[in-house]
């Protein structure tokens, strides 16, 4: 292995992490900025939900876009291959905010149109939060 692409590999990991991180920052100044009041008692069954929709939107947002070769996640790909009839790949280009959803050409990797960039979305989140639900106590 040379050194210089060991270099680049592990400055390339970190800036990922490093995005991943600034992310979930974001979302959790948001929260907090939404929640300074104080909150009403909520029933087991809402606070629940809320649970299944925070693990859901942490599985979609910071495991799935990233590579992450989590079993949840592997099961999620699999699942959307299978209902999408094709394998699509997910990632965050440089400089971008909006993710970006590929799959196999002819001419090989292009991007899907945004209709269906937003129907494979939906679809993601419904796997991701039926697992979800699935799987909570």
């Amino acid at each position: 292995m040379d050194t210089c692409s060991f270099y680049m590999r592990n400055m390339l990991h970190q800036y990922g992490r490093q995005l991943v991180t600034s992310r979930r920052l974001a979302r959790y100044h948001q929260v907090l900025r939404m929640n300074a009041g104080i909150a009403p008692e909520m029933s087991p069954e809402m606070r629940r939900r809320i649970m299944v929709e925070r693990v859901s939107r942490e599985l979609f947002d910071n495991l799935l876009f990233t590579g992450s070769d989590n079993p949840v996640v592997g099961e999620v790909r699999r699942e959307l291959a299978q209902a999408l009839g094709e394998a699509v790949t997910f990632r965050y280009p440089p400089g971008q905010l909006d993710i970006a959803i590929t799959k196999d050409g002819p001419s090989g990797q292009i991007e899907v149109s945004p209709e269906e960039r937003g129907r494979i979305l939906s679809q993601v989140w419904t796997i991701i939060r039926n697992r979800v639900d699935a799987t909570m106590l």
